[in-house]
This record gives C-alpha cells, structure tokens and sequence, in this order.
C-alpha cells in the first residue's frame, strides 16, 4: 500500500509540474545555530496551539460525528451506497457494503478504516479499499481548509483529480491483483 501510494504521487507530481506552469525559485535559508527552548515559552506556545485547536476544530470533529449518525440513523447512506455500486463493485472489485465506509471516509478517515473490517474481504480486496480511501479526498475539516486556501474552483478541481486518481488507482490495483 504504502509503496503503491509512493509511486502514485509521485508520477502524479511530475504529471502535474509539467502540466502546470509556474516558477520555482532556488531556495537558500541560513539555518541559526541550534538551542533549547526556555520551558515557559514551550509551555504557552503549547498553551496557545492547544486552546486554537479546540477553538477551530473540535466543532468541526463534533458536528461530522453528529452528521454521521444522523445520515446513518435517516439510512442515506444506505442510498448513496446504491448509487455508488456499479463503481465500487464493478471497478474497484470490492463488497457493495463497502461504499458505505467509502463515504464515510470522507467525514472521518479512522471510522472509515474500522468499517472495512466486518464486511469480510479478502487480502487484495483490502489493499483496494485501503488504497481509494487513502488517495480520496482528505476528511471534513481538511477539505474545509482547501476550499478556504485555494477558493471554490481551484478546490473543486483538486477533489475531482483525487477522485479520479483514487478511481483509476483502485481499479489499477484491481486488475493486476
């Protein structure tokens, strides 16, 4: 997997700088000479990351698992789960159940992961799954700072070039193993 993700990005990344235009200066830093920090000043920068964190991403974390229930208690994603059928059995060789954790996986990576375990897969099949939901779109809160860094068009490009990686990979991955 990790190796199949190496090759991907990286051939992705060559694609993509022959394809994009722009220019890249050389970069030289002067690096200060190395010294440990007074602890006070670890302890409030500590301090502050933590407070920003809670500030800006525990509502994000704490309203997608609140979403998550509430689409699995309304059954949608049983529907999108239809609707994706015919890509993920049909292209990438796995379950029908797995679009389920597919979706998922774009609110949250780690619950994603956990839902493949169940559904009785076998090795390849795993190696698939894991590889499409890796190469997806990053979660929730990632996708929020994409769109918030790079604006609607240019973000929505990005997550259309994931998924279509994501696609081609897994079913890449599908026929040769």
């Amino acid at each position: 997997v990790f190796g199949t993700l190496f090759a991907v990005w990286l051939g992705l990344g060559m694609i993509l700088n022959k394809i994009t235009p722009g220019f890249s200066p050389e970069l030289l830093l002067e690096v200060p000479p190395y010294r440990l920090p007074p602890v006070n000043l670890v302890l409030k920068k500590l301090a502050f990351r933590i407070k920003s964190f809670l500030k800006e991403a525990l509502p994000i974390i704490l309203g997608v698992v609140a979403v998550i229930n509430i689409l699995n208690f309304t059954k949608v994603f049983d529907v999108i789960a239809k609707a994706a059928e015919p890509v993920v059995t049909g292209i990438l060789g796995l379950p029908a159940d797995a679009a389920v954790p597919l979706v998922v996986g774009f609110l949250r990576k780690d619950a994603a992961m956990a839902l493949l375990g169940p559904l009785d897969m076998g090795p390849e099949q795993l190696v698939v799954a894991s590889l499409v939901l890796a190469m997806l779109f990053p979660c929730i809160a990632s996708l929020v700072i994409l769109f918030r860094e790079l604006g609607r068009k240019d973000a929505l490009k990005s997550v259309l070039v994931m998924m279509v990686a994501a696609i081609g990979v897994g079913g890449l991955m599908n026929l040769v193993l």
